[in-house]
C-alpha cells in the first residue's frame, strides 16, 4: 500500500498500484549496454581504465536510482471517493490527474502483445465526464 496522505474528510485509501515490473526491462536493456562498453573497455585495456570502470559503474548506478524512482513515484491510487493518477515523467515534473468515482462512464482494458499476454499486464483506459476525456493507466 501507498502512504498516501492527501485524503478528503471521510475518504478512505482502498488501494494502490504501480506499474508492472516489466517497465524496468527496457532500461535494463540499456544498462546492461553501459555495462557491455565498460566489460569490453577492461578486455581491450585502454588507458585509463580505472576511470573509464568508475564513471561505467557510476552511470550505470545513476540509471538505475532514475529508473526506481520514476517508477516508485507513479501511482494509481483508487479511495472510497476517486481514482487518482500520479504521473512522474522525470524528477522535475509531476502530473496529478483525478477523477470521482461517481465521474466515470465507461472502462476497458488491452492487452496487446506476447509479452503482457504471458505476464498479465496491459492499458486499462478509463472513460470519464470530466474535461479531461479518458484516464489511461
Amino acid at each position: 500500500m501507498s502512504d498516501f496522505k492527501d485524503l478528503k474528510q471521510g475518504e478512505e485509501l482502498v488501494f494502490s498500484i504501480r506499474k508492472h515490473w516489466w517497465f524496468f526491462m527496457k532500461f535494463i536493456f540499456q544498462t546492461l549496454c553501459v555495462l557491455a562498453i565498460v566489460i569490453v573497455t577492461f578486455i581491450l585495456s585502454f588507458p585509463y581504465v580505472w576511470i573509464i570502470a568508475i564513471v561505467g559503474a557510476l552511470i550505470i548506478i545513476s540509471l538505475y536510482l532514475y529508473w526506481w524512482f520514476l517508477w516508485n513515484n507513479d501511482l494509481y491510487i483508487l479511495t472510497s471517493e476517486r481514482l487518482i493518477d500520479i504521473n512522474r515523467n522525470n524528477i522535475f515534473q509531476k502530473t496529478v490527474s483525478e477523477t470521482s468515482l461517481d465521474k466515470i462512464q465507461d472502462v476497458s482494458y488491452s492487452i496487446s502483445g506476447m509479452i503482457p499476454m504471458a505476464l498479465n499486464f496491459g492499458k486499462v483506459t478509463i472513460q470519464t465526464a470530466g474535461q479531461a476525456e479518458h484516464l489511461e493507466i
